[in-house]
């Protein structure tokens, strides 16, 4: 079982929308307004990662021209971006690449990902100031990616194997140009991933022997620690704030999929919405906001209801549904939270009338604030059935716009 196809936030398929939501210090989910962050020209199915926004609103993301691309994870074709008060800057790939993802951005900006050379399989890759280079793999591997960068430059991700030497993966930190093995829980040793680091050097992930039997693990000075399960066969973390608190998603007893917190030797689900079986937390900042989704079940090992989930905020032990801090009749279903920065700004997946997708067609939609608290919408209707976004940018209602929540 594949943890890229069984998260519901892995990655954004093609028909879903990254949405952003803005908010004070910290954020209060007292009502969003939405704004389309477009695409590159020719690739209107964007996607992203987990926590790709930065603390100056900045976020991370791809593109496709084939929307399979995007929903299959078969990354070929994919192209990347920053998206910045409204401009879109393209992120180059490495010489000849066929496939280039951004999966994280730190808050000097730089961006960690992969990139896939024509005949090769994806390498790891960092772009700082605009510059891109290979960060390399372990001795002997031949594939790797950078999934999460600190302010201290330190990334991790995976360094895996050719497969005709086992296809192991193995959890890695890339730091001043040197990449280091992470050590391996007792017997495991074959299905390792780094996928979150915070300022303290602390890193999360899972480890295990297969897919399938991985355990959430924690990096920290003191070596690995399994950190076990919701009491299901695996468990993921996916993210950690510098209180030292992890979230992420993991099999439970029951067989579906939960939403957990890990702090101070607890481990804890976090519930659904009501009516909804699974859920998974993908995000969380150092205001203790947790985000993720809900409605997420396993049929045959895999996510079956990728358009049907619900985005969520876990604040103050409270499960919000993000849906109903939108604009009513505005057309958009927000489907999952993918990452929120220390203001409270969300990017998250969503798009316009789901429910009754027809094609390709690319529209924008932008909800301005006005004075009072008054909406204004424009370029799209919910008249527009079937309108595919590539990403939204939301920001409370009655609070600030995204030019005032800057350091």
């Amino acid at each position: 079982m594949n943890r890229l196809n069984r998260s519901i936030l892995s990655l954004a398929v093609a028909m879903l929308a990254g949405l952003a939501l803005i908010g004070s210090r910290p954020a209060t989910a007292d009502g969003y307004t939405v704004t389309d962050l477009g695409a590159l020209p020719g690739m209107p199915f964007t996607s992203a990662w987990q926590q790709t926004i930065n603390n100056d609103g900045v976020i991370a993301a791809y593109s496709n021209s084939n929307a399979d691309d995007l929903a299959n994870s078969t990354f070929f074709g994919d192209s990347s971006f920053l998206w910045q008060n409204g401009t879109i800057t393209p992120l180059t790939g490495l010489p000849n690449a066929i496939d280039t993802v951004a999966l994280s951005i730190n808050n000097r900006g730089q961006v960690a990902g992969r990139s896939t050379p024509d005949g090769e399989r994806s390498h790891a890759v960092l772009w700082d100031h605009g510059f891109i280079r290979a960060l390399g793999e372990l001795p002997g591997d031949n594939k790797s990616a950078a999934l999460m960068i600190n302010d201290l430059g330190q990334a991790v991700g995976y360094s895996r194997q050719p497969v005709v030497d086992g296809n192991r993966l193995r959890a890695v930190l890339w730091y001043k140009g040197t990449i280091s093995r992470l050590p391996s829980l007792p017997g495991g040793d074959g299905w390792e991933e780094a996928l979150g680091i915070n300022e303290e050097g602390q890193i999360v992930g899972y480890a295990g022997p297969t897919p399938g039997l991985e355990h959430i693990a924690l990096w920290d000075k003191g070596g690995v620690h399994d950190r076990g399960t919701l009491g299901g066969d695996w468990g993921d973390a996916i993210a950690i704030n510098n209180k030292g608190q992890v979230v992420g998603l993991s099999a439970n007893a029951s067989g579906n999929i939960g939403a957990f917190l890990w702090e101070n030797g607890v481990l804890t689900d976090l519930g659904v919405l009501a009516g909804d079986v699974g859920a998974g937390a993908v995000g969380i900042n150092h205001h203790s906001q947790i985000v993720g989704a809900s409605g997420i079940e396993l049929v045959n090992g895999n996510q079956s209801n990728l358009y049907t989930s619900h985005a969520v905020l876990w604040e103050n032990g409270v499960l919000i549904n993000l849906q109903t801090k939108i604009p009513a009749g505005s057309g958009w279903t927000i489907t999952s939270a993918l990452g929120i920065n220390d203001f409270g700004q969300i990017v998250a997946q969503g798009g316009l009338r789901l429910d009754n997708y027809v094609g390709e067609r690319h529209q924008r939609l932008r909800a301005d604030r006005r004075p009072g608290g008054v909406q204004r919408q424009s370029a799209c209707s919910p008249a527009d059935a079937g309108s595919i976004e590539s990403f939204i940018f939301c920001y409370p209602l009655e609070r600030v716009s995204p030019m005032e929540v800057r350091r």
